[in-house]
């Protein structure tokens, strides 16, 4: 008997086929993705997400985001709000696959998703939904500001919100906005400051406002990078996995110029672009003292300077470099009159000087006026805030003492109960101790 129990294995238990079953699902999802049959895959995908099957759901939704990077064009408009349903799921590794796998359909044909997201973010109860629809929407403000402009009040709105999280991502679309319409976002956030209580979300207010200020008077400095930084800092994308173990990925090349190796490319801080522009504006002073009048186009190009891309220096016409040898003049031979101490003689380039310099007053003047402007608002938000605060500390402390006033009267209650039930058990003693008497007086 021994040896036929042994001969004989044991059957698989139910836990151990259903474990089978699910990995034989993943592996072929797998081997769909890998051979590029990414309509089968995407079906077997959608059918496993209408089975409710949690153990395969997140790999479904990874299947998904591999086929829309690929072909973002494939997916069709039922299966892509069966994937924006997934912002509202409690769980963070499905929120974050499903946010990953409409990334590549958003920035590729945006109008396909942006009213779906829009309706989540503006009539979603669950605030995983109105978060994640927010951080998508901020992806696509990067590329497509003049779509998500028209919702700065809602997110300005969404500034007071009680989830922590919906605040932080609205401050940060605010500031991907703030490129293309400061106005609109100062505007806005000037009148939602002095309803905010919440200390972090009034200092993220005022850097907004300030980046807003900067961005109105000053052009972006590289706004390329600055995009790719913003959409990575909102969804990062996947590192790509080596299909084997071992095999490294090859890092992406950059195509080279035709002509040879590729320039390196300066990048420049704030401090740095300043000194240039002061730099710039020096030379130009230094042209008029010497007397040399600059150029009208020269004197633009100094007004216009605002990034640096406008500091690199114009070729000189070729006119002016053929003149500028017949415009010397024959030494003349020496005299008494070299001697003779100099007379300044008023000219046009006095003018320019004047007018340079009045202009820069007068820039420099207004912006200290924003800075204090600025400053007085910080500190009159900041007592604001601390009002606030004192008020609450005071409504807390009434509740306190209301509520040890309320304690106390209970605990009376509850003695003047307890007096009372004592009382009770002594008249009943009493009654009782009356009722025998009586029977041992008539017994006598």
């Amino acid at each position: 008997m021994s040896q036929e129990n042994d001969t004989n294995p044991e059957p698989p238990s139910p836990k151990e086929l259903e474990d089978k079953k699910v990995q034989a699902r993943r592996e072929e999802i797998l081997k769909l993705v890998e051979s590029k049959q990414y309509r089968d895959a995407l079906n077997l995908c959608f059918q496993i997400i209408s089975e409710k099957d949690a153990r395969l759901l997140s790999d479904a939704l990874d299947a998904i985001r591999q086929v829309n990077s690929d072909d973002p064009a494939l997916i069709e408009p039922a299966q892509l709000q069966v994937a924006v349903d997934f912002l509202h799921s409690d769980d963070d590794i499905i929120r974050a696959s499903a946010v990953l796998a409409l990334k590549p359909v958003l920035l590729a044909k945006p109008e396909a998703l942006y009213q779906m997201l829009t309706n989540v973010f503006t009539t979603a109860t669950s605030k995983n939904g109105r978060e994640e629809a927010i951080r998508l929407l901020g992806l696509l403000g990067t590329d497509h500001p003049e779509k998500v402009e028209k919702l700065v009040p809602e997110f300005v709105a969404c500034l007071a919100d009680d989830n922590v999280h919906v605040r932080k991502r609205s401050l940060e679309v605010l500031r991907i906005l703030s490129k293309t319409a400061p106005g609109k976002i100062e505007k806005e956030l000037k009148k939602m400051a002095g309803k905010i209580a919440d200390a972090e979300t009034l200092s993220g207010i005022h850097e907004v406002v300030a980046e807003a200020i900067k961005n109105r008077e000053m052009k972006p400095i590289d706004e390329k990078a600055t995009k790719e930084e913003e959409k990575d800092d909102l969804i990062p994308d996947v590192p790509p996995q080596p299909k084997k173990e071992g095999e490294v990925m090859p890092a992406p090349a950059e195509a080279e110029p035709p002509g040879g190796t590729r320039p390196e490319k300066p990048i420049l801080s704030e401090t740095e672009i300043q000194k240039e522009i002061g730099a710039k504006i020096e030379a130009e002073f230094s042209k008029i003292e010497e007397g040399v009048k600059p150029a009208p186009s020269e004197l633009k190009e100094l007004k216009e300077i605002k990034s640096p891309q406008d500091l690199a220096p114009s070729p000189a016409p070729a006119s002016v470099a053929a003149k500028a040898p017949e415009q010397a003049a024959p030494a003349a031979p020496p005299s008494d009159k070299e001697h003779a101490p100099p007379v300044a003689v008023p000219g046009p380039q006095d003018d320019i000087a004047k007018k340079q310099l009045e202009l820069k007053e007068k820039e420099l003047q207004r912006r200290e006026d924003e800075l204090k402007k600025l400053e007085l608002e910080k500190k009159e938000l900041e007592l604001q805030a601390k009002e606030l605060e004192m008020q609450r500390e005071e409504l807390k402390k009434a509740q306190l003492e209301q509520m040890e006033l309320e304690v106390k009267r209970k605990e009376e209650e509850l003695k003047q109960k307890e007096l009372a039930l004592k009382l009770k058990e002594l008249e009943e003693r009493e009654k009782n101790l009356k009722a025998i008497e009586k029977t041992f007086q008539k017994d006598e």
